[in-house]
């Protein structure tokens, strides 16, 4: 709009032109008392890429352009013999010999343009502002110099939407003691996030979420991507320009993600330098996270793609399409992400008897089922319209009109009608979703891969205290390189959800069964059935329908 703005005053100068010309002009000469501008502007024909190029761009300056004109409206002539329009006082074009054309409304709104290279110099947004640039480049190419209102300082950013490509020029060792590219990324971080940052730049399935993201739902990522990782409340406020958000989690916009991270070094799992070790670090890390604040960077550029020339209504966005979308579409970098979300609404949801609100519920979780659902009924490509639809404009219920002949009612009641339908063999589904991908913990002893543990769980009628099964066997896993090294979900040989906590205790759970091992080797299996309790020193104790039974080990 602003730009809209200075052509239509470039072009009415032109035009008014024509009736000042009449007349001997009047010589102007500059403010500052120079012959000519002392700035000469830049004949690049592409923006600065790089922060050691964007460091020696001379930045003009509209001082150096501004002339010493009578309040008259008229046709003068400036110091070096170009023509001057001036449309009303103060408002005035300049035409230089040298093909430079300056235009001026204020000393802080004013323009240049020479070869192709144009500049823009805006209104301050608040009396201790600095006012903003945006300088254009032959390629369509620009930098904006954009003022920080939480940091009080300008940021510099990088647009070609031709290429693709969004960033925020940073200057090395801003965000972080430490800095690595890994192909469109630029990461910035702290020693004890080493581990975090190379699970993702290790994983297998990046290229996938990417093509997934481009063929299913035409979402397309900058072709360079900072991701910094801040210490603290305040550095996270000043990178997002977010005055009151919590240092927890992470942003993403189409200039670059950040996360928040003020946990101390004591309190990390540090990056073992044993390969297989890392591996299973890696495996455990939370990386959707990344995945979920890409997602809302690619949401923004293509929402900016859809209204680039075009004057549309505001976006309007509800909260659970915006975090439900990303949620949804980092599962495809994070393919155990879905049964994580499912578990979610089983334990939060289904067990606490609490009724899912599209409006009112998490955002996050309600978001995703919505998204799901609608995948699993209608396809991928209506999350794309449906997203796009509403990148243009149009409310949430006008976008399910158009794209699901719904509304926000409708599709809520579709999505619970559609739950209550999966409720019943949830909990088997989840889990089997939840391990996929994962890294298997081997067992201990090469017996217990054929031992029939569904057998332990029907031991209902037991007489003999010494028939108890000593359970460790079966479910003892080897974890002792990975105990306080790592912790997360993995998988068992049998297929088990594994979750190893980093003390060293590990919960073994299927759909009929659960087992939990602790560091002195007390093993505790429960079912439907029966409960059974082996301590580590061998006494063993069963219970089932009010019956009772304890073993105790020979004395040795």
């Amino acid at each position: 709009m602003i730009l809209k703005i200075f052509q239509i005053l470039l072009y009415t100068l032109i035009f008014t032109s024509a009736f000042y010309a009449q007349g001997q002009p009047t010589k102007v000469e500059l403010v500052n008392g120079s012959d000519s501008p002392k700035f000469t502007l830049s004949n690049l024909k592409t923006a600065p890429a790089s922060w050691e190029e964007l460091d020696k761009f001379p930045f003009p300056n509209g001082k150096n352009y501004t002339l010493k004109i009578p309040n008259t409206t008229g046709h003068y002539i400036g110091p070096d013999g170009g023509a001057v329009y001036q449309w009303s006082p103060g408002v005035y074009k300049w035409d230089l010999k040298d093909g430079t054309s300056f235009m001026h409304r204020s000393s802080e709104e004013w323009g240049l343009e020479k070869d192709g290279v144009k500049v823009y110099s805006f209104p301050k947004k608040c009396p201790n502002c600095q006012s903003e640039q945006a300088i254009i480049f032959p390629d369509n190419s620009r930098i904006t110099s954009s003022f920080y209102t939480v940091s009080e300082k300008l940021e510099y950013l990088y647009e070609n939407a031709s290429e693709k490509k969004f960033f925020r020029f940073t200057k090395p060792g801003r965000y972080g003691k430490l800095s690595e590219e890994k192909d469109r990324f630029y990461f910035e971080f702290e020693p004890k996030n080493s581990i975090f940052v190379h699970a993702f730049t290790e994983s297998k399935t990046t290229q996938d979420f990417f093509k997934k993201a481009e063929n299913d739902f035409d979402l397309v990522p900058s072709s360079k991507i900072l991701v910094a990782f801040l210490q603290d409340v305040k550095s996270f406020r000043e990178f997002n320009n977010l005055a009151g958000i919590p240092c927890s989690g992470g942003r993403g916009g189409i200039y670059g993600i950040s996360f928040c991270d003020p946990s101390s070094e004591k309190d990390t799992i540090t990056e073992d330098s044993d390969r297989e070790i890392r591996r299973y670090q890696y495996s455990a890390q939370p990386v959707h996270m990344i995945y979920h604040e890409i997602t809302h960077h690619m949401q923004q550029i293509k929402c900016g793609a859809i209204r680039a020339g075009k004057n549309l209504p505001p976006i309007v966005q509800p909260a659970w399409l915006v975090e439900g979308h990303a949620e949804f579409i980092a599962q495809y970098g994070w393919p155990k992400y879905k049964g994580t979300k499912y578990r979610e609404y089983y334990e939060n949801i289904i067990l606490k008897k609490n009724k899912l609100q599209l409006e009112k519920s998490d955002p996050y979780l309600a978001g995703f089922l919505a998204m799901d659902f609608i995948s699993q009924k209608y396809g991928n490509s209506k999350i794309k319209d449906l997203w796009d639809k509403t990148c243009e404009g149009e409310s949430i219920d006008s976008a399910l009109k158009s794209v699901l002949n719904s509304n926000v009612s409708k599709l809520q009641s579709d999505l619970l009608s559609y739950l209550d339908s999966e409720t019943k063999d949830l909990p088997a589904k989840f889990l089997e979703w939840e391990i996929i991908g994962t890294l298997i913990v081997p067992f201990v002893s090469s017996e217990a891969s054929s031992f029939k543990t569904e057998e332990i769980g029907e031991l209902t009628n037991i007489t003999d205290p010494s028939s108890i099964p000593d359970i460790r066997i079966p479910f003892s896993l080897k974890i002792e390189a990975l105990k306080g090294k790592v912790e997360g979900v993995f998988q068992s040989p049998r297929k088990e959800r594994v979750f190893l906590f980093k003390n060293g205790t590990y919960r073994l759970e299927t759909p009929k069964y659960q087992v939990n091992v602790f560091p002195d080797g007390t093993t505790s299996f429960t079912s439907e059935k029966n409960s059974i309790t082996v301590w580590g020193a061998g006494t063993r104790k069963w219970d089932s329908g009010g019956k009772s039974l304890t073993y105790f080990p020979p004395k040795q």
